[in-house]
């Protein structure tokens, strides 16, 4: 039996995006805990899906299959998730780089109106990693 000042924690890991996430929920009730947990892992693997550059049918694994200046019309995750990592990329003088081999924002082009994404230069590719794994734990906050 717990005190009435003994708070209980509930703590839930799921393996994605080459690691594990974990989430520890404060409530006595479990089944909520179980729940809402469940949901926000439900939107990681949603998001994974579309970030991963190993699964074929993902965004990121078709920008970087198709030839250079070939527009790629992606989802509304992958694209606010590149331009946050251009705008990085940006304000850090191309510290952080999610580009291989590196070229930073200036091999990148965005269209917003089209939700397309367009690599410039043949060889380019892209790698959300640490950005896509942040942008993933916003969306599950």
């Amino acid at each position: 039996m717990t005190s009435p000042n003994t708070r209980e924690f509930h703590r839930f890991a799921h393996e994605a995006m080459a690691t594990t996430f974990e989430i520890l929920v404060d409530t006595d009730d479990s089944d909520y805990a179980g729940q809402a947990v469940g949901e926000a892992f439900r939107e990681l693997d949603r998001l994974e899906a579309k970030f991963s550059r190993f699964d074929e049918s993902s965004d990121v694994s078709q920008i970087n299959r198709v030839d250079a200046e070939t527009p790629v019309a992606v989802s509304y995750d992958t694209f606010a998730c590149l331009k946050l990592a251009l705008w990085i990329s940006r304000e850090t003088n191309g510290a952080f780089d999610i580009t291989a081999p590196e070229s930073g924002f200036k091999g990148i082009d965005l269209a917003e109106e089209t939700l397309s994404v367009t690599l410039c230069r043949p060889g380019l590719n892209i790698d959300l990693g640490s950005i896509g794994k942040g942008y993933a734990l916003d969306c599950m906050a």
